[in-house]
């Protein structure tokens, strides 16, 4: 009688465990597929800033003969700010609030930015020419800060220090 007993408690005592180890697998699996796509979600939106970066670099340090430069007057960062915003609205839902804030900086900017365009083409605007440079300068740093925001709020930057620790 007591061996039955046993047994019993020994089934129960395992299905229990069964059912604890099942719920915890159920919960990292479902954490985990949330964070592959937070991860995708960070990597298509960090993929268009630089695009958008790159945009911008054209309208910038007209010194340096080594950078290839577009003229002023052809500054039109409408399609280039519509890939952003893309790639943002399609993967919003996956990233953090902090995040947003930091691409909203950036969308902002790029609303005045497009009128500056715009009012560039204007001639009786045309002194408003020497902002395109100092947009595009601001502009760069508020997506320079987005891409490090996006560094950070992933674990990369301490995933880059731990390997450093590891090579040396």
């Amino acid at each position: 009688m007591s061996s039955l007993i046993g047994v019993i408690v020994g089934v129960i005592l395992n299905q229990i465990s069964v059912l604890i180890f099942s719920r915890r697998a159920e919960r990292e699996r479902i954490l985990m597929a949330n964070m592959s796509s937070r991860l995708s979600a960070y990597s298509n939106i960090y993929s268009a800033l630089l695009d958008y970066q790159l945009y911008y670099s054209q309208f910038v340090d007209y010194g340096n003969e080594f950078i290839v430069h577009e003229d002023p007057k052809d500054f039109a960062p409408l399609s280039s700010l519509e890939e952003l915003t893309k790639a943002y609205n399609k993967n919003e839902i996956w990233i953090h609030e902090s995040s947003k804030a930091k691409i909203s900086e950036v969308l902002q900017l790029s609303s005045y930015c497009v009128n500056l365009a715009i009012w560039i083409q204007d001639p009786n605007n045309i002194d408003m020419i020497n902002e395109v440079e100092k947009k595009a300068n601001s502009m760069l740093k508020l997506i320079e800060d987005a891409k490090n925001h996006i560094i950070k709020v992933n674990g990369l930057e301490k995933l880059d220090q731990h390997s450093q620790k590891l090579l040396k």
